[in-house]
């Protein structure tokens, strides 16, 4: 067995007391495990976390619409728990970020402070369909995006900067990675990645049309962030509301 495995089933309970008098033996003794074992379970508790705050908020919607029977609030808090405990269970792979160096977690989603991204961008579901590739690119990938659905930008984006020296032509690691820049502050790189996505085929044409102007806004550059501004209304993108109201405050 090797140390994920092992480091997996002493997390999870699942090693007989000589197994896990063992492995707490190897905790005094060898840092680097111990180390490695602290930072998994930081990103267990981070995933439990994010899992329950959004169960949370989700009920207290319902609370608002319609009295909640007791019995529906029991139903419901168990199921709080089952999604975390089983969020935990998938996160146990999730080790080739460990050694990257940072080990410190948001407990939340993360707010972009970019005015324009702050006001109008809201990160898109995670559709990556991801091709069998290399095994530590796959893993690298499944690590970011792991963070990107926990809200996580700014440790998702770090991983993005490594996959993007060897996957620069994949469409998904362009388009997420841009989106775990802007969420973090660097809307620089995130232009970047998005302008790399204009010659590939792809479902978020209309997204990238907006969060591009949304980043000229930010970095300053109104003319060009006009330009996309006027295409998105006379193509009649899903954005033209926001797009025109853009328009009249910066006129």
């Amino acid at each position: 067995m090797d140390k994920f495995d092992i480091i997996d089933d002493y997390l999870l309970g699942h090693l007989d007391d000589a197994g896990m008098k063992s492995v707490e033996e190897r905790i005094a003794t060898d840092t680097e495990f111990a180390e490695e074992l602290e930072g998994h379970r930081k990103i267990i508790n981070l995933i439990q976390v994010h899992e329950d705050n959004r169960w949370r908020r989700k009920f207290a919607e319902m609370e608002e619409k319609q009295k909640v029977s007791k019995e529906v609030r029991k139903v419901f808090m168990i199921r709080v728990l089952s999604a975390a405990a089983a969020v935990a269970i998938i996160l146990v792979s999730y080790f080739s970020f460990l050694s990257s160096g940072d080990n410190e977690f948001d407990n939340g989603e993360i707010a972009s402070t970019l005015p324009y991204t702050h006001e109008y961008f809201e990160p898109p579901a995670n559709y990556f369909m991801q091709r069998s590739r290399g095994r530590s690119v796959e893993s690298k990938i499944s690590d970011a995006m792991l963070l990107y659905d926990a809200g996580q930008y700014k440790q998702a984006a770090q991983i993005f900067d490594d996959l993007l020296e060897t996957e620069a032509e994949n469409f998904n690691v362009l388009f997420y990675g841009g989106v775990s820049y802007l969420m973090s502050n660097q809307p620089e790189k995130a232009l970047e990645c998005f302008m790399k996505t204009e010659t590939k085929e792809n479902i978020f044409d209309q997204e990238l049309q907006w969060y591009k102007s949304l980043i000229y806004l930010d970095t300053g550059d109104n003319e060009k962030a006009k330009k996309i501004l006027l295409e998105i209304i006379n193509t009649g993108s899903k954005y033209q509301k926001n797009a025109r109201e853009i328009l009249e405050s910066i006129k």
